[in-house]
């Protein structure tokens, strides 16, 4: 073997080198260059990734796509998180025609019936709606949409969710559309609907495009969906859901192992053609119903119109009542109302003012009423008019025939001439707040002395008798009273004494107990006694009055029954 020479043993390898692996380094240099050209690397992955897309069975890109759906979900989630205008303007042209047919849908539906109630305004129907709308609460025009449009179940599809395959359907008709395209289309329209609204949607929906409704059901892994010409009625969805419930029931293995076989769902056809159902149309109404109803509608009317002519002529008496009122001396309304079953009114009255009743019939309105009279609440007062003032002292002082009395405008009474004895402890305790007045003058009165003040004082002495008369009873082992008329009778009277005198004066409260029971018990009750009526009469503002409350002595109380009484000590 004869050796090369160096500069001849090169060229050789290198030839050799190339024959070797020429293929193999062109073959690196291509994936050099599409690993290291960005361009070139997503040149590559795209015709790659259409190559793969297009060799892949039905099956195949169904199960590619229920592995991809967690990621588009997230991914329009973002979209519409961060930029919602940029995802409307995306849908807008695929939602924009959607929005208009099914608005459409909804006007033809609401004129189409409009014309029926029109068309029915007259008729028996008509008013048995208008029950049907007063009884559940619901608009007239909702009850008559619901009663008017009639529709058909079309077609009934059962789907297998997760992979969107029809496993069986049922049809009335021929269809021109392809099922397995409806379903594709139901499937990817709730998948968009749920990725969109980033949540499950509802276990039913109503899926409308055009003249075209879909009742749409779930159930586990099924779905259920029923093409509906007219208006979904309650009773197309209790149906179907009982028939998917059913269905889920009865093939629950077949659906937890399905790959792809429909074969054992076509055995549930019967009851899918159980949904195919369809309502007929109403047949008109006769001729002579329609003359009832108008009949009954114009009785109607002039029953209306019977009914607010009386309520008018009612009115016009109670104004008549009214007036009669407000002439009536001790009579003020303060309101009054006219019911169409009764008149109410309300107001104040005098004691001295006449009776209601009298004025209602002297008025002339009894007359002409029908029905109950109006029901009447006075509260009783003291009105001080000067009339009704005259009035109240007249009848104070009944027995002094030769007492003349008057009220002047400004609220002051004028006493003259003579006070029979009956009634001077009467006029000794007559105070002008009590009969409404500002002032009582006396000195028109015969045996008054001459100058003798208007202010209504009463008598020093006769006011310290009466108020030693005074007992406020209590019950046997209690302190607290047992009626507040006397108690009150009692502050009255010693108010009067206070404006009368013109010294400090002293009165003793004292408290007296039952004889019968232990002293020590008698004691503490007659000093609770003494301090429970005390409380009271400290609330007022005294002048000369000073008040000390006292125990009366066993002796004392020999011949007493439990109570408090009074003793003024008159310097």
């Amino acid at each position: 073997m004869t050796s090369l020479s160096p500069s001849k043993r090169e060229p050789s390898i290198r030839e050799l080198r190339r024959l070797l692996f020429e293929a193999e380094l062109k073959s690196l240099r291509t994936v050099q260059q599409a690993v290291g050209d960005p361009t070139e690397r997503r040149v590559r992955i795209e015709q790659d990734l259409s190559k793969l897309l297009n060799s892949l069975s039905p099956a195949e890109l169904r199960a590619l796509a229920h592995d991809l759906r967690p990621v588009t979900k997230q991914t329009l989630a973002l979209v519409a998180r961060d930029a919602p205008d940029e995802l409307g303007r995306i849908l807008a042209p695929s939602l924009g025609p959607f929005i208009r047919s099914y608005v459409r849908v909804l006007m033809s539906g609401a004129v189409e019936g409009l014309a029926k109630l029109l068309e029915n305004a007259l008729t028996l129907k008509s008013l048995r709606w208008r029950w049907e709308a007063w009884t559940t609460g619901r608009s007239l025009g909702e009850v008559a949409l619901y009663h008017s449009l009639l529709y058909r179940v079309k077609r009934v599809l059962l789907i297998h969710e997760p992979t969107g395959a029809l496993l069986c359907a049922a049809s009335a008709e021929e269809n021109e559309i392809d099922d397995d395209l409806v379903s594709g289309m139901l499937t990817a329209f709730r998948s968009f609907m749920t990725s969109v609204e980033s949540s499950d949607i509802d276990a039913s929906d109503l899926i409308q495009s055009g003249p075209h409704a879909f009742l749409v059901q779930q159930n586990g892994a099924l779905l259920m969906a029923l093409q509906v010409e007219g208006v979904v009625r309650p009773r197309l969805t209790d149906q179907l859901a009982e028939t998917l419930d059913a269905i889920a029931r009865s093939y629950s293995g077949e659906v937890e192992d399905f790959r792809g076989d429909t074969t054992p769902f076509e055995a549930a056809r019967p009851k899918l053609e159980a949904c195919l159902l369809f309502e007929a149309r109403q047949p008109g109404t006769r001729r002579w119903t329609k003359m009832l109803a108008a009949s009954l509608l114009i009785l109607l009317f002039l029953s209306a119109v019977g009914l607010v002519g009386y309520r008018v002529y009612r009115g016009v008496l109670l104004d008549r009542y009214l007036d009669a009122l407000a002439e009536a001396p001790g009579l003020i309304v303060t309101g009054h109302e006219n019911r169409w079953l009764q008149s109410e009114l309300e107001g104040l009255r005098d004691p001295n003012a006449p009776a209601p009743s009298d004025v209602w019939r002297d008025s002339g309105a009894a007359d002409g009423w029908l029905g109950d009279p109006p029901q009447e609440r006075w509260t009783p007062v003291l009105l001080s008019s000067p009339e009704q003032v005259e009035r109240r002292l007249a009848a104070a002082f009944a027995a002094s025939e030769d007492l003349i009395v008057s009220v002047d405008e400004t609220g002051t009474a004028q006493l003259k001439g003579r006070v029979a004895p009956k009634d001077q402890l009467r006029l000794s305790w007559l105070h002008p707040a009590w009969v409404g007045l500002e002032a009582i003058d006396r000195t028109g009165l015969e045996g008054t002395p001459e100058g003798a003040g208007s202010d209504g004082g009463a008598d020093v002495d006769a006011l310290v008798k009466a108020l030693e008369a005074v007992s406020i009873p209590f019950a046997i082992s209690e302190s607290e009273t047992r009626g507040d008329q006397p108690l009150l009778e009692a502050i009255a009277l010693l108010k009067r004494l206070d404006r009368g005198l013109t010294t400090p004066t002293q009165v003793e409260v004292i408290g007296r107990a039952d004889p019968s029971g232990p002293e020590n018990l008698n004691q503490r009750l007659r000093v609770e006694r003494a301090a429970h009526v005390l409380s009271f009469i400290r609330t007022g503002a005294w002048r000369h009055l000073r008040f000390v409350p006292m125990a009366a002595s066993p002796v004392e109380d020999e011949a007493s029954s439990p109570s408090v009484r009074f003793r003024v000590r008159v310097p």
